[in-house]
């Protein structure tokens, strides 16, 4: 069963992230008042090391990011969120199936 994670950060910004488990594309909406702000993800494994890292500017609203996992080998990995200069940030725990 795939499952969408809803997260509400300290200032009001919400994340979702699904398909969780996801085989291809981990979709992540990011929902917050911000305009103009950066907000930087990496995509890590249980090891620590970071295996993909973007970043995508906000705008007010929604902004849809979307990470290639299909090459990724099947288990779980942490996606790692901040905003560049706010003060929102976290982490997701996923799984790749």
């Amino acid at each position: 069963k795939s499952k969408t994670k809803n997260i509400i950060s300290n200032s009001g910004a919400i994340i979702n992230v699904f398909p969780n488990p996801a085989s291809g594309n981990l979709n992540i909406l990011y929902i917050t008042e911000t305009e103009g702000s950066e907000l930087k993800v990496d995509v890590i494994d249980l090891a620590g090391r970071t295996l993909t890292s973007s970043t995508t500017v906000l705008t007010n609203g929604t902004t849809p990011i979307h990470v290639d996992v299909s090459s990724f080998a099947a288990g779980s990995y942490i996606l790692r969120y901040r905003e560049v200069d706010g003060v929102n940030a976290g982490s997701v725990k996923f799984t790749k199936e």
